[in-house]
């Protein structure tokens, strides 16, 4: 993975339904919102921002813990799994396990981009 975005930067992501919102860490399926934890948001935000792209566990562990090797790969797994179970069947489908080396988002596209001064 790039560390730098393939994409602006947008501070709201959309995808088959599943919206993000980073300014507000929400997510809304279909228009309801789910409550996601701290580093759950972070994950999704990282494979929804790269998608198509794959994100390994080494990545996402670096953005979150600051250290390619700051958690363990089953640490990540299980995190992977809550936001799957939050999702329900929509994460299930979505998001998709590249064995031996992360995860990864596959799907139609639809950003949405909210800029600091349109904000203001």
């Amino acid at each position: 993975m790039n560390t730098s975005s393939p994409h602006t930067d947008p501070d709201i992501l959309e995808l088959e339904g599943i919206e993000l919102n980073r300014r507000a860490h929400g997510v809304r399926i279909n228009g309801k919102p789910v409550f996601l934890g701290y580093k759950e948001f972070q994950v999704l935000w990282l494979l929804f921002l790269y998608r198509g792209a794959i994100v390994r566990v080494r990545d996402i562990n670096e953005k979150l813990w600051g250290d390619p090797f700051g958690a363990m790969e089953e640490t990540v797994a299980c995190l992977v799994g809550k936001i799957r179970g939050k999702l329900g069947s929509q994460g299930m489908a979505l998001i998709q396990n590249v064995l031996g080396i992360g995860y990864k988002i596959d799907g139609r596209p639809m950003r949405r981009s909210i800029t600091r001064e349109s904000a203001n």
